[in-house]
């Protein structure tokens, strides 16, 4: 039987608290429509989407917008750092030798 792994994918997000002005423009512009009990609506690559408090809005690779419940969000992604790039190796001086 075929088997396959995701591709390791970058994706930029931000939970939603109940408030938009907390996120970026370009996110805000996403969200469409506010409807009762916190709820808005995103603009995703599907069309509507109604996106809850604690859901995430997502920006794929493509630019399209997607709205991720949280618990499938925290089973799916976890924090990314980018490696920082290694730092120039510095000499080592009598002086640090002698203090060793």
């Amino acid at each position: 039987m075929p088997q396959f792994v995701a591709r390791p994918v970058v994706i930029e997000a931000y939970q939603f608290d109940g408030h938009t002005h907390m996120l970026p423009e370009d996110f805000r512009m996403a969200v469409r429509r506010y409807l009762p009990g916190g709820t808005v609506e995103v603009m995703t690559g599907d069309g509507l989407r109604p996106c809850k408090h604690e859901d995430w809005i997502m920006r794929g690779p493509s630019g399209d917008f997607s709205v991720l419940r949280n618990a499938v969000f925290e089973t799916m992604f976890e924090d990314y750092r980018p490696a920082e790039p290694d730092k120039p190796k510095r000499l080592v001086t009598r002086k640090d030798l002698a203090n060793a």
